[in-house]
């Protein structure tokens, strides 16, 4: 089993959905083309005081999830009318990514970037006034073999395409005007390789650095130990993504990746990689992850992670100066996307993210980690992947871009249906049995959700979870997610088998355990969350407004395999709770999962006051909890 300790790393590709707005709107923007079936995203844009602004410019993004990387495919820009109103037609059943810049020159007014469906209304406030910004990048002197530089930009992990930056001579440039909060700045070097990403606020001034070269020699052997040339090692750079933080109630996307390319071996296997760090010893390095690849041979894995490890394991404490990558001969795996008996789905993107271990030396557990590997079918559906050298614990295919809605959801489901909407099992290990998939008898999964009343329940955010291939289901960061649309409606294209259908609203959920042999139709009504209510009051009685809930857990056997609530409580229970706040008259609400395989301590925290920590329970009456001094 493995340890409570588990380190994820995550890779995101991030792409976009574009279509024109009506004629009394302006697009500015359109670089996907039109799609049949798009819904309406609408809102106004106001200043501070709440007053309509003319003229502001509306920036609309759509990661695609199944891409699993940072890379953007398209994006919407519209323009406000008389009213501050704006329109768009976007892709139903999928969160995006919308902000608005006000009209102006050196000094516009900006909105956060906010989260939102087809068919809900959005409000876009130009709540801070961002000046025109000069950023220099400090520290580029070393890796001046690999200039000119330029920067990409990201809003809440998510590249924004077509703006680039080219850095003058003094490492500075004038950035564009960017929506308020943090926004991250990729540093792109000659060859198009990303060095580092970091992050900004949007001060009038303001500065990143980049942290100096250092130098990790590595070694590639092949399976007997001998010397290995022409084996690519690449390193993984950690970007910074913070959707964890604004993505609402489903699993959180994944955040944002890089994999720079560090150079080939040579005739005697090795290769001094250079990495941006500022920790130069093998075992106060930051953590860090390295691959090594060669075609007709297995990939593995090399690094640091609390010390060296080599191939996935651990070496121990002491003496290592080298990386070693270790790559047998190996054939290729294959998988095939079928439409039919016959037939393959040609042409296909496809991502395969893979859990991976790195195993502790003394064989007490293991830290999980990830490995996004990417592919396409040839002419007869069939896709190709490297063995790799290290354990597997289960593998996500996904099949990625627009094709597979466009091509396999039938046309009168397109309208409520997602950008990624064909769902397929994981599979523990690739074998040919398991990685052959007939979408062709895959079936159509169709839910409608009401409110209490009866009503469509709009934007509920819904999680489909397999239950197929393991001995209970898991919840990850490419977790079939969607949203139901203005009608209540969702619907997606099911692989055979198991599942666990959960939705959260605010404050309402709804659940669903069923086996998919045939096409399925559900009408789902929302229930309320268990919650805990009340009070925040200092010594004096007074409300304390802003408090936020600080949680720990301790998790219970609930004497057989989870369940899917127990799935999804595991994943998401104590972020929801920690995302608790007092509001300004002191009052605060907590929906959770209450299960009696899962217990919950929380406590209070004000600045640097904080309550006693007592026990979390869910209960209709309202409680006080005093902050002391």
């Amino acid at each position: 089993m493995p340890t409570p300790q588990h380190v994820t790393a995550t890779l995101l590709l991030a792409a976009f959905a574009a279509f024109t707005t009506p004629a009394e709107l302006r697009a500015q923007t359109r670089i996907e083309s039109a799609q049949p079936n798009l819904r309406p995203v609408f809102g106004e844009v106001v200043d501070a005081d709440g007053s309509p602004v003319e003229g502001a410019e509306v920036h609309g993004i759509l990661p695609d999830d199944a891409g699993l990387g940072q890379r953007a495919a398209a994006k919407f820009v519209v323009t406000t009318d008389k009213r501050g109103r704006f329109r768009a037609k976007i892709c139903p059943g999928t969160r995006h990514l919308v902000w608005a810049i006000g009209p102006g020159n050196s000094e516009r007014g900006c909105s956060r970037p906010v989260w939102t469906n087809s068919g809900k209304q959005v409000e876009l406030r130009l709540g801070k006034t961002r000046p025109s910004c000069s950023l220099s990048v400090r520290d580029l002197e070393p890796w001046q073999d690999l200039a000119p530089f330029r920067l990409r930009f990201a809003v809440d992990g998510v590249a924004i395409p077509g703006i680039e930056m080219e850095l003058d001579p003094e490492s500075s440039c004038e950035l564009p005007f960017l929506p308020a909060g943090s926004v991250q700045i990729e540093v792109i070097d000659k060859n198009g390789e990303t060095l580092c990403r970091k992050s900004i606020r949007g001060r009038e001034t303001d500065s990143i650095s980049v942290a100096p070269p250092q130098e990790v020699p590595m070694r590639a052997v092949d399976g007997d130990g001998q010397p290995l040339a022409g084996a690519t090692v690449r390193v993984r750079l950690t970007g910074y993504g913070y959707r964890g933080q604004s993505y609402t109630y489903a699993v959180s996307p994944p955040s944002p990746v890089f994999w720079r390319v560090l150079g080939v071996t040579g005739e005697d296997g090795r290769l001094i990689g250079r990495i941006s760090s500022n920790q130069a010893s093998f075992y106060g390095q930051d953590e860090q992850m390295f691959v090594a690849e060669k075609k007709g041979h297995k990939t593995t894995y090399s690094g640091f992670s609390q010390g060296p490890y080599f191939d996935g394991r651990q070496i121990g404490t002491t003496g290592c100066t080298e990386l070693t990558f270790t790559l047998p001969k190996a054939d290729l795996h294959t998988g095939r996307i079928l439409v039919d008996e016959q037939r393959g789905l040609a042409n296909q993107q496809v991502t395969l993210r893979l859990d991976i271990r790195v195993e502790f030396h003394d064989d007490s557990g293991w830290l999980h980690d990830k490995l996004i590997l990417r592919s396409r079918t040839d002419a007869a559906g069939v896709f190709r992947f490297p063995q790799l050298q290290g354990k597997i614990n289960n593998i996500d295919v996904l099949l990625t871009g627009h094709q597979p809605r466009a091509m396999l959801i039938p046309q009168a489901l397109q309208r409520s249906a997602p950008r990624r909407a064909v769902a397929l099992h994981s599979v523990e290990q690739p074998d040919a049995e398991q990685m052959t998939f007939r979408v062709d008898k895959m079936k159509t999964l169709e839910v409608q959700v009401l409110d209490e009343l009866g009503g469509p329940a709009r934007n509920v955010e819904l999680m489909l979870i397999s239950f197929e291939n393991r001995e209970s289901g898991y919840c990850n960061d490419v977790t079939m997610r969607a949203t139901t649309d203005s009608a209540g409606r969702c619907a997606m294209l099911v692989q055979q088998g198991k599942w666990f259908l959960f939705g959260r609203s605010a404050r309402h959920m709804v659940q669903l355990s069923f086996d998919v042999d045939d096409h399925q139709r559900h009408q789902l009504r929302l229930e309320p969350m268990p919650f805990m209510h009340g009070r925040i009051v200092d010594a004096d009685g007074q409300p304390i407004g802003g408090a936020k809930l600080s949680v720990k857990r301790s998790r219970r056997s609930s004497g057989g395999k989870p369940t899917g609530l127990e799935v999804v409580a595991n994943s998401l229970n104590s972020r929801w709770i920690s995302r608790t706040r007092s509001d300004e008259n002191g009052q605060f609400f907590c929906p959770y999962l209450d299960l009696p395989s899962h217990e919950y301590t929380v406590c209070f925290q004000n600045d640097q006051r904080s309550s006693q920590r007592f026990k979390l329970e869910a209960h209709p009456d309202p409680v006080t909890v005093t902050i002391k001094n």
